[in-house]
């Protein structure tokens, strides 16, 4: 198949995408359990339960599927249905390298997860593997505490937060080409939105959630937030046109809150809970149309730059 074909059946698959908001679910992790919601909150339901430490999860509702990670006492990676039943351990990791954010692009049929040194910095990674946890590699080395990441298919970028040199970082997906976007005092996750070409992080060092475009210019404060809070989590939901992010005190108030993407952030206390890491899963024909979308724009990059694949990480 040629450029000309490829670039056809894009624009078919981007005439073609009608997201469905009311079909969405809202999933969030709390510590101890993963809980599922209405995108307004309501109805929310504990799908999985019983843990120490619960910190990353990502949706592909395309395979079914919930992924997420188990930090205490040992590293882990886990697989499930999006109900949380059968539950699969990907990998077992130690304690120089805990998972710091998570996410899945099922168009490459990849699974990506930045990766510290625990406590300690300039050892981390960025990660990635088959869906079904195989051929794990590393594509990014040599990161200073890299915390939460975000994938952008149709651009062909990784995005993080490099917490140990404070700054906003992205790579192509493969791990080339790293660049330096913007600095950031203390920042913990980062959403993309395609659609209006921006980037957002939290910073409560700077008391606030941050946006940019996508190549980190024009940088200006979205929302404020507490300086007090960590571990934060923030995720965009293209369906409904939304941003979620969680503003987590130490030792005091809990609460996820929605916004708008386009127009004034009008933010909505939707729970009062923890959420270490937030993800979404559209009605499924969504998400089909979605990655069909973004696998043929993924071809079209393939035809123009091959490159060479990593070696597998024993």
């Amino acid at each position: 198949m040629n450029c000309s074909s490829l670039t056809l059946l894009a624009t078919v698959a981007v005439a073609v995408f009608v997201p469905n908001a009311s079909a969405s679910k809202l999933y969030w992790t709390n510590d101890t359990a993963i809980v599922r919601s209405n995108l307004d909150g309501s109805q929310a339901e504990v799908v999985q339960g019983g843990y120490e430490d619960l910190p990353y999860i990502a949706a592909d509702p395309v395979g079914n599927s919930l992924y997420y990670t188990y930090g205490s006492p040992t590293p882990k990676l886990f697989r499930s249905d999006l109900d949380g039943n059968n539950a699969q351990l990907l990998h077992t990791f130690d304690i120089h390298n805990f998972p710091r954010g998570l996410a899945v692009d099922h168009g490459l049929g990849k699974v990506y997860w930045s990766n510290s040194e625990g406590l300690h910095g300039g050892l981390g990674t960025i990660r990635r593997a088959n869906l079904d946890g195989s051929e794990m590699e590393d594509v990014v080395t040599g990161l200073d505490y890299p915390y939460g990441m975000a994938l952008d298919p149709q651009g062909g970028k990784i995005y993080w937060v490099e917490q140990g040199i404070n700054k906003i970082r992205r790579a192509n997906l493969d791990g080339s080409d790293v660049q330096d976007l913007a600095s950031a005092k203390w920042p913990f996750s980062i959403a993309v939105d395609p659609v209006s070409q921006k980037i957002y992080w939290n910073d409560p060092d700077d008391q606030a959630i941050k946006r940019a475009n996508l190549d980190g210019t024009n940088v200006e404060n979205y929302e404020p937030i507490d300086r007090n809070a960590y571990d934060l989590s923030i995720a965009i939901d293209q369906a409904s046109r939304s941003i979620y992010w969680s503003d987590r005190i130490l030792l005091g108030s809990k609460t996820i809150y929605r916004g708008n993407l386009d127009g004034s952030p009008n933010a909505v206390a939707i729970a009062d809970d923890i959420a270490m890491s937030i993800t979404f899963t559209p009605e499924p024909s969504t998400a089909a149309i979605f990655v069909a979308m973004t696998g043929v724009l993924f071809l079209k990059r393939s035809q123009k730059n091959r490159r060479p694949s990593h070696a597998p990480v024993a």
